[in-house]
């Protein structure tokens, strides 16, 4: 489903329930995304921060945390009241998805210091037992170089696999060239590498502006070892009859927007989420839709 999708939903079910606080919250969530990643405006940031204080009032679990998340935005969330928010979510104020979350931020932003605070990832791999979010937060840590991720309880791969089937493009990103390669405790698959970049695309590209899905894009589709998986992926899938060549040109480029109109996204993800092996010490898998299937689930 993307931003476009939820926010239309939301809006046609505050329609029809207006006083619902998690439709308001799901709403406030929706603008906020779309003014990051998207084609939002300021008005976007205005409306969510003003939300998020009045369901924070009115005793929503997670509206303070979504506070917190936007005081490097030009919403009014000053940068001590979002990083206090920020501190007291690490410790686990609001629950242990929005603890990971937060201490990502924290540290992606250089902001640990300002608020007295270090990475702990043993607290984290401990939450990440009982929220999966957590592992993709461990994932995303680990491609920072964060410390700790050297030297974690399960290999670093059980993360990112436990994030990707449930939704994280970036785990998906990082398990499609995990198969590719054939690095740490995922063996080399070619073509399953590329239906993960693939997945991992689409995902990207209904999040993301097309100016944000170029600039990273366009420099994953020129290394060869990525483009040939996914042209290995398109050919199974039947969008794609040219070369195993590595370049993306013209009919690559199509054969990627015809499998990502084709209805056949979420498919793929079912099928991969449920082959893929993932680790009895993590939370079980949880049911997920992509695309079309996420209204209709």
């Amino acid at each position: 489903m993307t931003v476009r999708n939820v926010m239309a939903v939301c809006e046609a079910a505050l329609r029809s329930n207006p006083t619902s606080i998690e439709l308001q919250f799901g709403y406030a969530v929706a603008r906020d995304t779309w003014s990051v990643w998207t084609d939002g405006s300021p008005a976007d940031d205005f409306y969510a921060v003003t939300a998020y204080r009045e369901l924070a009032a009115n005793g929503h679990p997670l509206a303070e945390y979504a506070l917190g998340t936007m005081f490097d935005e030009d919403g009014g969330v000053s940068e001590a009241e979002g990083l206090d928010i920020l501190r007291r979510a690490t410790e686990g104020a609001f629950g242990d998805g929005p603890a990971c979350l937060s201490a990502r931020s924290l540290y992606v932003s250089g902001n640990f210091a300002k608020v007295g605070a270090v990475l702990d990832m043993a607290d984290l791999e401990q939450r990440a037992q009982r929220s999966y979010p957590c592992s993709s937060e461990i994932s995303l840590l680990a491609a920072y170089g964060a410390p700790g991720t050297t030297s974690l309880r399960l290999p670093l791969d059980a993360y990112t696999r436990q994030a990707a089937v449930h939704g994280s493009e970036t785990a998906m990103n990082s398990l499609g060239m995990a198969y590719t390669r054939g690095s740490g405790t995922v063996g080399r698959d070619v073509e399953r590498g590329g239906l993960w970049l693939l997945i991992s695309y689409w995902a990207y590209s209904e999040r993301y502006s097309p100016s944000l899905l170029s600039l990273y894009w366009d420099t994953k589709l020129s290394v060869t070892e990525d483009a040939v998986a996914m042209q290995t992926a398109l050919r199974g899938l039947g969008f794609y009859s040219g070369a195993l060549d590595g370049s993306i040109g013209p009919a690559s480029r199509a054969a990627l927007a015809n499998f990502a109109a084709s209805g056949t996204v979420d498919t793929v993800f079912q099928r991969l989420r449920n082959e893929e092996p993932l680790s009895p010490l993590l939370p079980p898998l949880l049911p997920m839709h992509l695309g079309d299937a996420a209204l209709a689930n």
